[in-house]
């Protein structure tokens, strides 16, 4: 098969979607030898995308700086004539292409439908286009994916999606378990200045990520208690930062939550390494990649019970009521005072973090692009 990836809208690689396409695309290039596979890349990026096989054409798309337009839409529509001969165009990060004025099958694969359940964070303009686009995109492709059951339920509940025509395949984490040595912890600890004990969220601080209830619940938890440990959030600093800082201010927290703001995949690692244990007391995931990389790295899992977690955490973590602060300081202090049922959930975690793998994943989509193909 001739299978094309449409990346166009992709400008970087360090966000959630990027990293997924990365995953993507390296899964491929070592899975199969079989297809070949085209890149439709925004030329900034191009170079990004560490593809050493024949099998991989990078197609270079000079996209404007302005962003405000959905640059693969206005692409394939005016370029169709000069497309190479694909069998199946793949969206792997927006909508697939609604007009293609070329026989091709048509694969979207669908992360989340967060703005349909918290359209405040998203701009007018994304909320215009994406409510005008996504059913018609959703009507014509052959063949939708998911990241999770949640977000195929999803489908069915705003867009009537036949279930048929959806398939899951969860993503994996691509972060090294290899051991750290205790060198290296130490320079990072130096370099972001954390503190010996913490608690770890990693997330943009949008409202359906519950920050504010974390924070609330975190203050319970420094009062009740007599234990050191400090609150870390890692993530790029959003729109809501600055209501979260005058929250902590109020909450005379300032000593003992640390905002780091964007921290790069190596070093993620190992923060999660070195956290205590991570907490995730989001609303809405369209799949959760910080509870599986917390679990990869051997750290104990506190999540809420909502939307597609629990497909990732299974038996693996302890979950917690996202609607009540006070569920989550007594659920903090009892896993961090029980050293026997941390170090289990530290195992089953593991455990658990291997299933979502790169051959599961990989095989999925090659699988869809198979029954598509003969379809």
């Amino acid at each position: 098969m001739k299978i094309g990836l449409d990346l166009i809208n992709l400008s970087s690689l360090a966000d959630g979607m990027g990293r997924f396409a990365g995953q993507l695309v390296s899964g491929l290039s070592q899975m199969d030898r079989e297809n070949k596979y085209f890149l439709f890349l925004n030329a900034q990026i191009s170079g990004d995308f560490g593809v050493g096989t024949g099998q991989f054409k990078i197609l270079k798309i000079r996209v404007p700086r302005k962003r405000m337009l959905p640059w693969n839409q206005v692409y394939f529509l005016s370029l169709s004539w000069a497309l190479p001969p694909l069998d199946i165009l793949h969206s792997p990060v927006s909508l697939s292409p609604l007009v293609i004025l070329r026989r091709l099958k048509k694969i979207v694969t669908v992360h989340d439908l967060a703005f349909k359940l918290f359209p405040e964070t998203a701009s007018r303009k994304s909320l215009l286009w994406w409510n005008s686009a996504w059913p018609l995109c959703l009507k014509n492709v052959d063949h939708i994916v998911a990241d999770s059951q949640n977000t195929k339920r999803d489908l069915r509940t705003f867009y009537n999606v036949d279930e048929n025509k959806v398939s899951v395949v969860y993503p994996y984490s691509s972060i090294s378990a290899a051991p750290v040595a205790d060198d290296t912890l130490a320079l990072l600890r130096s370099k972001y200045n954390l503190p010996d004990r913490f608690l770890l969220f990693v997330g943009a601080p949008h409202k359906r990520k519950n920050i504010d209830s974390l924070i609330q619940g975190f203050h319970i938890f420094k009062h009740a208690t007599a234990l050191p440990h400090k609150l870390v959030l890692v993530g790029p600093k959003g729109w809501a930062l600055e209501s979260l800082v005058a929250q902590i201010k109020r909450l005379r927290l300032e000593d003992d939550v640390l905002i780091t703001g964007f921290v790069t995949d190596g070093d993620m690692a190992l923060f999660y390494r070195a956290a205590e244990l991570l907490i995730y007391p989001s609303f809405y995931e369209g799949f959760g990649y910080p509870p599986l990389e917390a679990m990869t790295m051997g750290a104990p899992v506190l999540m809420a019970r909502t939307s597609s977690l629990p497909e990732v955490g299974g038996d693996a973590a302890v979950y917690i009521d996202p609607f009540s602060p006070a569920d989550m300081a007594e659920k903090l202090e009892r896993v961090i005072r029980d050293v026997e049922g941390s170090n289990e959930l530290r195992s089953r975690g593991r455990e658990r973090a291997g299933q979502f793998n790169m051959a599961r994943t990989i095989r999925g989509y090659l699988d869809v692009y198979q029954r598509v193909s003969a379809a």
